[in-house]
């Protein structure tokens, strides 16, 4: 395209009236100076010039047949030629290949996906690793089935993501995971037979947990959830402890009637919103840890049942109205020393 532009230019250049030699030159630099200090329309987006790489694509079925994690970065030091494509995702997650996938699973690190993950209902019967990949269009896996452990691990999603109803029969690993889409992120009625691991993830957009059923611990330490939109976590079941030590919260957060069957440990926690952090009719087997945490916004605690113990020492509640303990119920004891 450049080729014919400049083309055209010197043939307009060749027939230009005169002689004035200086002139033409001037015309002739600004021209180049113009056409490429201007990157083309064509390179505008990296979802225009990135395809996906059939020799990493074959590298990676080569590195799962032997039972090992094909980190294509390894392999492959620029990041434009990592993109694997969905049809290839597909393929591999529903046996559509001509490979045995060993009891390892499929186990991938730094991949590029350009394209849409449209997944919607897919069965995977192997463990399935994508950590440290990046994901430039939304991924929908909204009532798979995941027979064993699935990771997403330092995974970086630029699109709205929808994980709502999916089954996971083992773990779920989305440890310094970012969601980085304004969008709201879906894990609404997901259920996870073994733990949740959120540690350190980030979350640019609103959140749905509601109605979440976890099989055992749900670990979410440090995690930090950007939006003013709600962390909706209403109605969760947890069947063992919820860990939330040095979480933040930017927007209004909701655990109303949230089902615990452990401990609820939030130590050091900031809710930083002044939007009520709702509590209403949560339900907590054994003991609730609140110590050092900050709250800038009304708390709603009516209705809660404990059954031994409410650990708030040293938390702060700085909104203006009052931390609502109404009809609160606690089996042993309360310590809410400063």
């Amino acid at each position: 395209m450049k080729g014919h532009g400049i083309n055209s230019f010197m043939a307009f250049l060749l027939n230009m009236k005169g002689n004035n030699m200086q002139r033409k030159i001037s015309l002739f630099v600004i021209f180049l100076i113009v056409t490429f200090s201007y990157p083309n329309k064509v390179l505008a987006t990296d979802r225009d010039i990135w395809n996906s790489n059939p020799i990493a694509e074959r590298w990676v079925l080569e590195q799962i047949v032997l039972g090992e994690v094909a980190d294509l970065s390894e392999r492959f030091p620029d990041r434009t030629n990592r993109v694997l494509s969905v049809a290839f995702l597909e393929n591999l997650l529903e046996g559509n290949t001509s490979i045995d996938i060993t009891r390892h699973g499929i186990r991938i690190r730094n991949a590029v996906f350009v394209e849409r993950l449209a997944l919607e209902s897919i069965e995977v019967e192997h463990e399935l690793w994508l950590d440290n990949c990046e994901f430039q269009g939304y991924v929908d896996m909204s009532e798979g089935y995941f027979h064993k452990d699935l990771s997403f691990e330092s995974s970086i999603f630029n699109d709205w993501v929808d994980f709502g109803e999916l089954i996971i029969e083992q773990t779920l690993y989305l440890n310094d995971t970012w969601f980085e889409s304004s969008y709201e992120t879906n894990f609404n009625a997901m259920q996870v037979n073994g733990r949740v691991f959120l540690e350190g993830a980030v979350f640019a957009g609103p959140v749905d947990f509601r109605y979440v059923n976890i099989g055992r611990n749900f670990i979410v330490d440090e995690a930090q959830f950007m939006s003013e939109g709600e962390a909706d976590f209403n109605s969760i079941r947890v069947e063992d402890s919820i860990f939330l030590n040095s979480a933040s919260f930017s927007g209004p957060v909701d655990f109303g009637y949230a089902n615990i069957g452990g401990n609820f440990i939030a130590n050091e926690a900031q809710f930083i919103s002044e939007e009520k952090a709702n509590f209403n009719t949560m339900k907590v087997e054994i003991a609730v840890f609140l110590n050092n945490t900050i709250f800038s916004g009304p708390v709603d605690f009516r209705h809660v049942a404990v059954g031994e113990s409410f650990n708030a020492n040293n938390a702060q509640f700085t909104s203006k109205e009052e931390a609502d303990f109404n009809t609160m119920k606690v089996g042993k004891f309360v310590l809410l020393e400063e």
